[in-house]
């Protein structure tokens, strides 16, 4: 593929990996549901997002036991900043 038309499909916002697509959805929602509701545990009613939440805190918690998962640095820093992620004493 070429640069140019690389360049255009960047400029239409194009999704390159679906994965971090979802990921990026998903924290979006968790930011809203921070945003309207403050800070708190997400309901059961939000199965998705609570299903993604515990998921990420799963994998939280793996990466502090030092195996290596798809949680990276950024996305660590991202929920922590929301209070999503806590290290235990």
């Amino acid at each position: 593929m070429t640069a140019k038309r690389i360049q255009l499909l960047n400029e239409i916002h194009f999704v390159w990996s679906a994965r971090e697509a979802t990921w990026q959805e998903r924290f979006r929602e968790l930011q809203e549901f921070v945003h309207v509701n403050g800070f708190g545990s997400v309901p059961s009613k939000k199965t998705a997002l609570l299903d993604w939440l515990r998921y990420q805190q799963k994998l939280y918690r793996e990466h502090k036991k030092g195996k290596e998962v798809s949680l990276t640095e950024t996305r660590i820093a991202q929920l922590k900043r929301l209070g999503f992620l806590v290290d235990s004493k």
